[in-house]
């Protein structure tokens, strides 16, 4: 060696040497196969020099992963899960026959029919046997067609038939004997007073005009240690990548990045 670059030159050969024996042992000792930037990791070598010795060395790449030529490669054989148990089929509940509304609110008109004085809700449901759904819809299309107004307070309404008063008494009041004039009372014709409170199924539709639907959307992104590794790495340009870990929980990364001189 009679010059500085001959010096040099002789450097840099025993080091790319024993980068090279580096990486050799790395994949002799996984037999599945290592991928750049664990070469990098696990050797403490710059992403060109681990390239560069891969190109130099019989290796067989698959997506990504590198081996030597020849090894074998080591399956991982998904043991074969065990069936879930058969779960006993849960008896489908048996479908209730609703009635048709016309036929709901046609039952409670009859049904008031022989009730002058009215019913309440709880009386109407336990006669006809209706749900509180066909009770509020039925009462809801009765009322708007003018068919039965509601009567008396807040939890004790009472629902009977619209009729247009009370029916006419005529009355004969007797004259003077010298008179032989009747004269006939006219009738009175009583209509009832105008509810000043909105009728039970107006005050639920109400209410339903005012419920709101929200759609969201999710996004999710999940990144393994490897492909995390690569990011960082090549985000900030150093090859070496390390977790620190306290227990179970990730605290920080530290990346570095040593090159033989």
């Amino acid at each position: 060696m009679n010059s500085a670059a001959d010096m040099r030159r002789f450097h840099e050969q025993t080091a790319l040497q024993k980068a090279k024996h580096k990486v050799i042992d790395a994949l002799k000792n996984d037999s599945l196969g290592l991928s750049i930037n664990q070469l990098m990791s696990i050797c403490r070598l710059s992403n060109k020099t681990v390239k560069n010795i891969l190109a130099t060395i019989d290796v067989q790449e698959e997506h990504g992963v590198y081996s030597l030529s020849g090894a074998t490669r080591a399956e991982i054989k998904a043991e074969p899960q065990p069936l879930p148990a058969e779960q006993p089929k849960a008896e489908q509940p048996k479908q209730v026959s609703t009635r048709v509304q016309a036929k709901a609110h046609e039952e409670i008109l009859q049904y008031l029919h022989d009730f002058p004085a009215g019913l309440t809700k709880p009386e109407l449901m336990a006669a006809l046997k209706l749900n509180d759904k066909q009770f509020t819809n039925s009462i809801y299309k009765l009322n708007k067609d003018g068919e039965i107004i509601r009567t008396g307070k807040f939890g004790s309404y009472k629902y009977q038939l619209k009729t247009n008063g009370q029916e006419m008494n005529t009355e004969v009041i007797a004259a003077p004997a010298a008179e032989e004039n009747v004269i006939e009372v006219q009738p009175v014709v009583e209509t009832p007073a105008h509810d000043p409170h909105p009728s039970e199924p107006d005050a639920i539709a109400l209410l339903k005009d005012q419920i709101k639907t929200v759609v969201t959307r999710k996004s999710e992104l999940t990144l393994q240690q490897d492909q995390l590794s690569e990011l960082l790495s090549s985000v900030f340009g150093l090859n070496t990548v390390n977790f620190c870990v306290e227990g179970s929980r990730l605290v920080g990364v530290h990346l570095s990045q040593e090159e033989v001189a």
